[in-house]
């Protein structure tokens, strides 16, 4: 039997590798994968994960979200704590300020009990009430530390 080359293989033969080992060696990259992502998203919101604990205690349904620290390519910016909490209600609603008030000012203070507030610029607050099949309405609320280690807030 005559061997044909045609122009794909550059007048080479090449060694065929069997589909076992390609179909090993895609599965053992998908665990390697899943494996670093899962350590990394660990190391990641560790730090944070008694904080979202206490808050999913506290505010039953609001999936909290707790994420901290800076941009790393861009030194100098603001370290942000940003909270982020899904509430039953109108966040923008002025019927509801006093609720959201009440709220912030627990979510801050829960904060303060976890961590070291000094350690970031600004507190963000997202509260976000998520509609079936409707526009999410969203609030940010944002509070400087300085002002609130004093006190005060928005």
């Amino acid at each position: 039997m005559e061997t044909v080359l045609d122009d794909t293989t550059d007048g080479v033969e090449g060694q065929e590798i069997p589909g076992r080992w390609v179909v090993l060696g895609m599965i053992a990259f998908a665990v390697l994968v899943t494996g670093s992502m899962y350590v990394y998203w660990n190391l990641h919101t560790a730090p944070f994960r008694p904080l979202q604990e206490a808050l999913a205690a506290e505010y039953k349904g609001s999936h909290p979200l707790v994420q901290g620290g800076q941009v790393k390519m861009h030194k100098g910016t603001p370290r942000i704590l940003r909270i982020v909490l899904r509430v039953e209600f109108d966040p923008n609603d002025e019927g509801e300020q006093k609720t959201v008030d009440k709220m912030v000012d627990r979510i801050i203070q829960l904060a303060g009990e976890y961590h070291d507030l000094t350690q970031y610029d600004t507190v963000e607050i997202h509260l976000a009430w998520i509609r079936p099949e409707k526009k999410t309405l969203e609030r940010e609320i944002t509070r400087d530390v300085s002002e609130n280690q004093q006190g005060q807030g928005s």
